[in-house]
């Protein structure tokens, strides 16, 4: 009985990590969202490098690249406002989350990328 109100003090106490967690997490480069989707936090898109830019309309996830092979298939290496990084690729601005701000923009690329005017 003891140690069950030990243990019970210290998985309160959050020694064994919090209550619920297997102490489990995901490996690095592991996506959990698409490339141009709603964020609000890093976290939201998948672990580095995905981030999320919450100063987008909504926050949009994104990871940083040098070519279009870095990013996942839904998206292409585009020069962002001051750093190359994966942008969704859609060909109508309706799919770009156009009615947040958002427009498809030709990036030189074999698609268009979305993204702040």
């Amino acid at each position: 009985m003891r140690i069950l109100v030990v243990a019970l003090a210290l998985a309160a106490l959050g020694i064994f990590g919090p209550v619920g967690s297997s102490g489990c997490s995901s490996p690095g480069n592991t996506q959990f969202l698409p490339i141009g989707s709603h964020c609000g936090a890093d976290g939201d898109c998948g672990t580095s490098p995905y981030t999320c830019t919450p100063t987008a309309p909504g926050g949009y996830c994104t990871k940083t690249c040098a070519k279009d092979g870095d990013c996942p298939t839904d998206a292409v290496c585009a020069m962002g406002a001051c750093k190359r990084k994966c942008l969704s690729t859609d060909s109508a601005t309706d799919g770009c989350r156009g009615p947040e701000g958002y427009v498809c923009r030709d990036e030189g690329a074999v698609s268009k990328v979305c993204d702040t005017p």
